[in-house]
């Protein structure tokens, strides 16, 4: 894959401003630009993409490469690192973009958050690449991100078809403590954030959260903090000024040097090379 290629602005640079209100983006017939790949790159909003013409391609995410052909939907959760290698140019996609983090927060507090919680768990824990009903993408389709009751109405309407990973067999109750531990994370991902800390926020021992989280979510309990970290720190080496010892500082990091070892492990470059390549 070449990595210098990317398709903005609806993958490379994740700059969607959700809010509380509003935590589901939905774009319609999205032409892609003239070029045969998407580097690899992450973001915290959850990716449902459906390619309605072309002749389909292989997503590669976090290293597992998914052929996938058109008309089949295609499941990113969120943090996971992603990329496509595209085998035929304009191809026409229906792109939704799901905040988990700000829909959980809607319920927060209310009998209806455990609902929720679990709700978005399945949708993180769906098969990458499958086949679901047309009929569910279309409706899915027709609604405006402006109205959000009846686009969260056709995206849970959708989940009831969509199959799931073998990892989603732990049971409800443990899907939402574990995603009461990621909200914790999101929220105070620029302070000091023990293991013990996050297994306290989903109500179990420090043992039996570092043994389950991988099979969750894919990573370890340190990874997925750094991804959320480093999503923050992307953003700020695009569009603020600061300097990159702050932005490491302002996100988590308190360590430079580690900063930069992350960075570069997740990135496959530096952050002033980052940031001068896409101001360049």
């Amino acid at each position: 894959m070449e990595s210098g290629s990317a398709i903005d602005p609806f993958y490379e640079n994740d700059v969607t401003q959700f809010t509380e209100r509003a935590p589901l983006m939905i774009r319609r017939s999205v032409t892609v630009a003239e070029r045969a790949a998407v580097r690899p790159h992450f973001h915290g909003t959850l990716e449902l993409v459906w390619f309605y013409s072309g002749t389909g391609g292989r997503v590669i995410i976090d290293g597992k490469p998914h052929p996938y052909t058109k008309e089949q939907a295609i499941f990113i959760k969120p943090y996971a690192m992603h990329a496509y290698e595209l085998h035929s140019l304009s191809q026409r996609f229906l792109l939704v973009k799901f905040d988990t983090a700000r829909f959980v927060e809607l319920f927060s507090g209310s009998q209806l958050e455990r609902d929720a919680r679990i709700f978005t768990a399945r949708l993180a824990h769906a098969v990458p690449v499958q086949r679901i009903p047309p009929s569910a993408i279309r409706s899915l389709a027709q609604c405006s991100t402006q109205d959000l009751f009846a686009s969260l109405a056709a995206l849970i309407s959708l989940t009831q078809s969509i199959r799931t990973l073998p990892s989603s067999s732990v049971d409800a109750e443990a899907s939402s403590a574990f995603s009461r531990a990621i909200s914790f994370m999101e929220k105070h991902y620029n302070e000091k954030i023990t293991l013990a800390a996050a297994a306290a926020e989903a109500g179990v021992s420090k043992f039996h959260f570092a043994h389950t989280f991988p099979k969750l979510y894919g990573m370890s309990f340190v990874d997925f903090l750094n991804r959320i970290r480093l999503a923050r720190a992307e953003n700020l080496l695009r569009y603020s000024d600061k300097s990159i010892s702050d932005i490491a500082r302002s996100v988590g990091f308190f360590d430079a040097a580690y900063f930069h070892k992350v960075f570069k492990k997740h990135r496959g470059e530096r952050p002033k090379d980052f940031r001068s390549g896409f101001r360049s």
